[in-house]
């Protein structure tokens, strides 16, 4: 088996939010209802905070800090 690439752990930026988004809508399926049935729509505020201007939103306040961990090729955006 041929080594896992690199692990790199860096503060999130506001600019990784469409890309945090698209991960957390990927794997929402998993863990939530998001059929049209009647838990699938009580679940939609929940999920709406998936969405990249809710998560940029999150990732710009400075009462918080995100992480971000990337692999191989992939490089965390703006951190200092």
């Amino acid at each position: 088996m041929p080594p896992l690439p690199p692990l790199r752990i860096a503060v999130a930026q506001p600019a990784q939010a469409a890309e945090i988004s698209r991960l957390a809508q990927g794997l929402a399926h998993c863990f939530v209802d998001v059929s049209d049935g009647a838990e699938g729509l009580a679940a939609r505020p929940f999920l709406s905070t998936f969405e990249p201007e809710a998560i940029g939103a999150l990732l710009a306040n400075p009462t918080y800090r995100y992480h971000v961990a990337t692999a191989g090729e992939l490089q965390p955006q703006g951190n200092p």
